[in-house]
Order: C-alpha cells, then structure tokens, then sequence
C-alpha cells in the first residue's frame, strides 16, 4: 500500500481530514516549526514529536494528539506527515501529491 493509499484510508471524512490539515499547519508556519523541530545531526529539521504533542494538547486539546498516534501507529512517519507537500480536499475527493510535485527520478538526484 503506498503512502497517498494509506492516508487516503485513515482520512476518508471531512472530520478526519480536517484534523490532518491542522497537524500539518503546524510546520507551515515558520515560528511554528522551529518550536516543534530539531535540527538532525547530519542536517535540516525533524519533527520533534513530544514538542508537537505539547503545542497541540496546549493549542487545541488531547483529540488531536490521539489521532496523530493512530495515523503513526498505523504506519505514517511524523516527518512524511508534515514535510511532503500533499493536496488534501476536504470532500471525499482522494489526498494528492500537488501538480507541481516533481517525482521524477533525475529531481530526486542529490549532487
């Protein structure tokens, strides 16, 4: 099952889906991500995930510190969950990588 098919499975209501972008709002904002990150040893940021939990039970309650274990349990990395880029409808259309998402192998080339 790919990453888009299991997020797809675990957010099929408004609700849930709602949730999701909540989380996921919380590494767009920039004051945000430093709050909730720490810097990895051999570079960029990583979610630190017992800030996250602290940020979302203090801004928003337990509800959404428990979904966020379900979706972790169930096999989403924390990092994945707030880094790729992903279009999330808030119908049942089904959770997308944006148009503008290269994947192509030669993109994904590091120099």
């Amino acid at each position: 099952m790919s990453y888009l098919d299991l997020l797809n499975k675990l957010c099929p209501t408004p609700a849930s889906r709602m949730k999701l972008i909540t989380i996921r709002n919380q590494w767009t904002d920039i004051y945000k991500r430093k709050a909730i990150s720490m810097i990895h040893p051999l570079g960029g940021r990583v979610v630190d995930q017992a800030a996250l939990e602290a940020f979302l039970k203090e801004k928003h309650g337990a509800y959404l510190v428990t979904f966020m274990h379900s979706l972790i349990a169930a096999g989403i990395h924390l990092d994945a969950l707030l880094m790729v880029p992903l279009s999330v409808p808030l119908n049942r259309q089904p959770i997308a990588y944006p148009r503008f998402l290269d994947l192509s192998p030669e993109s994904a080339h590091i120099a």
